[in-house]
């Protein structure tokens, strides 16, 4: 394995700790303080991070369109600078409605950059392990959000939330910058070199035309359900302080986090 090849995967890290590893798994900490400030629901602050889930999610599937278009180093250094902008302006909202704005411009972003991207990559450089190497980039989400759960609840207590949204914004830009800066591109072959290990022999099956929708539509409710409990940890924050644990709420993303960086790597 050539230096490269480990620095695709430390960027595919970062993209993934900037894109989830703050702006999805550290969310819940935010809540019930926007909420108090605007005083409106924690439901209805949620609603935010829904939004740059969706558009996140569905912008994903054309990134790979913008990196053929505009190349690697552009993308990437365009969704970066959308995703600091967007976050810092979101310390300066005084309402719902502009903040549902900036995260539709956050997953924006994030759909340029984030998983989709990173996975494509990280097999396009890695023909043997790829699995292995996948799963510590996205594992990264999960590790960055147990990291800096604790340092970023008690800079929302001393602070406040605006102040620690500004310095999520920096925090994006730092875990961006390997990408960035790095010699790498979407494909080894773009910088001159070559997939780490040699290409496995697949089978390629004849397609008879017809597709098994009962199949299709169990692993589509099977991808939702798992969705759906992985989207639950971004609550826990605000379950602890509804029962006056405001301490434990940090702890609890924490543990949920680590958790989920183990469970990738199975």
């Amino acid at each position: 394995m050539k230096r490269k090849h480990i620095m695709a995967v430390i960027a595919g890290c970062g993209l993934i700790g900037s894109c989830l590893g703050i702006f999805v798994n550290l969310a819940g900490l935010f809540y019930t303080p926007i909420a108090d400030d605007l005083g409106i629901g924690r439901g209805t602050v949620s609603l935010t991070l829904t939004l740059y889930n969706l558009i996140h999610g569905f912008n994903g599937t054309c990134a790979l369109r913008y990196m053929k278009r505009f190349g690697f180093r552009k993308v990437v250094i365009f969704g970066t600078i959308l995703e600091v902008a967007s976050t810092y302006a979101l310390s300066l909202c005084t309402s719902i409605a502009p903040m549902l704005l900036l995260n539709a411009v956050r997953g924006f972003a994030a759909g340029m950059i984030g998983m989709a991207v990173v996975s494509i990559m990280i097999n396009c450089w890695f023909n043997k392990n790829s699995s292995l190497m996948t799963s510590i980039a996205l594992g990264f989400s999960g590790i960055a959000g147990a990291i800096l759960s604790p340092f970023i609840s008690s800079y929302i207590a001393s602070h406040g939330w605006r102040n620690a949204t500004v310095l999520l914004s920096f925090i994006a830009l730092s875990f961006n910058l390997p990408a960035i800066l790095f010699p790498i591109s979407l494909k080894p072959e773009d910088v001159g070199e070559k997939p780490y290990g040699e290409a496995e022999e697949k089978t390629v099956q004849e397609e008879s035309g017809s597709c098994d929708m009962r199949l299709f539509y169990l692993v589509f409710a099977f991808a939702s359900l798992a969705s759906m409990c992985s989207a639950m940890p971004q609550h826990f924050a605000g379950i602890a302080q509804s029962y006056g644990l405001a301490s434990a709420a940090a702890a609890m993303v924490s543990a949920a986090m680590l958790v989920n960086s183990g469970g990738k790597m199975l």
